[in-house]
């Protein structure tokens, strides 16, 4: 029968891959020494969310909710305070020029006076003018870093508590007493701190429990629109924007998170983050850094509008916001 046998081995030498050229060999070698170095200087990653752990957001919330009188008062409260824009509506519907030039400006500062919930939709609408009119949107730009203030009495409260009873004087080389700017959770003062130019944000008074208050009230209003007039997802809506809301007045938490956006982008030449001294519940102290607000490059330049801030810090905030830009993004 048939045999098999193996093919004979043939004399041709066996054909050889080309080696990579020694230079090649050497620019691999050193981008690879490079990036092991770099990992080593670097060092391991800063924790995210350590202060929160594996509890959802909304459950930061220390202070107890509010009984049946004061959602009540709230209530009345807000009616009040909306009842301006929402009496001269007609008037905004029927003249544009009246709607651009007052009304806008009503709805702005009745959202500043409302508080903290109402001032940060209004931050998010300012630089949303695909969705809003642009004369709107230049309106509530203002709430960036125009929001109302609290006064020095409750800033050096809550410095001197968060840096163990230390005062003011004793901690910080110079420190301004009138903000710099303030935002919808807190306001920033300029100082300087272990010879550093420093941004040091101070959380308001009473800014939980108000957020508390307003998203109990604004549940209760999406529920009661689902029900009669048939709006789904509105109550979702609110509820997971509340938890983010109530994250956002940890001003611990925006450390890490600025900490965590630092070592992501350590190697970026164009990207810069703050750099965090200290942070607590309620106070942050971080390096003073220039920037622009995004609304610098959406609505001021579509309305043509040149703004001089040259003393106004500006960052990338782990939130707010909390975003980038000029003092208020640093004050969310």
């Amino acid at each position: 029968g048939a045999v098999w046998r193996r093919p004979p081995a043939s004399d041709a030498p066996a054909e050889k891959k080309p080696a990579l050229p020694a230079p090649a060999l050497l620019v691999v070698g050193g981008l690879a020494a490079r990036s092991a170095v770099r990992a080593i200087a670097r060092g391991p990653a800063p924790p995210l969310r350590a202060t929160i752990g594996q509890r959802e957001e909304a459950e930061l919330v220390k202070d107890a909710p509010p009984g049946p009188l004061g959602l009540v008062l709230r209530a009345l409260t807000l009616a009040l305070i909306f009842s301006p824009p929402l009496l001269l509506s007609w008037l905004a519907y029927l003249f544009p020029l009246f709607r651009d030039r007052v009304w806008y400006g009503l709805v702005t500062s009745s959202l500043a006076r409302a508080g903290t919930a109402f001032i940060k939709w209004g931050q998010w609408a300012s630089c949303r003018p695909d969705v809003f009119p642009t004369a709107l949107c230049a309106a509530l730009s203002r709430l960036h870093s125009q929001a109302p203030r609290h006064g020095f009495k409750h800033t050096e409260a809550e410095v001197v508590s968060a840096l163990g009873g230390k005062s003011i004087a004793d901690s910080f080389d110079s420190f301004d007493r009138e903000p710099l700017a303030s935002g919808s959770i807190a306001q920033i003062h300029r100082a300087v701190y272990q010879g550093r130019n420093v941004a040091v944000k101070v959380r308001h008074p009473n800014v939980v429990k108000q957020i508390v208050t307003d998203f109990i009230l604004m549940r209760a209003v999406a529920d009661t629109l689902a029900k009669v007039f048939g709006v789904s997802g509105l109550k979702a809506s609110v509820t997971q924007f509340s938890g983010t809301m109530v994250a956002q007045t940890r001003l611990d938490i925006e450390a890490e998170h600025l900490r965590r956006f630092g070592w992501n982008f350590a190697y970026w030449r164009d990207v810069s983050f703050p750099r965090v001294f200290f942070a607590s519940e309620a106070v942050l102290i971080e390096t003073f850094e220039p920037g622009d607000l995004v609304s610098t490059y959406t609505t001021d330049r579509t309305l043509g509008i040149t703004t001089d801030l040259t003393g106004g810090p500006g960052v990338v905030s782990g939130q707010d916001t909390g975003g980038g830009g000029r003092a208020g993004e640093l004050a969310k």
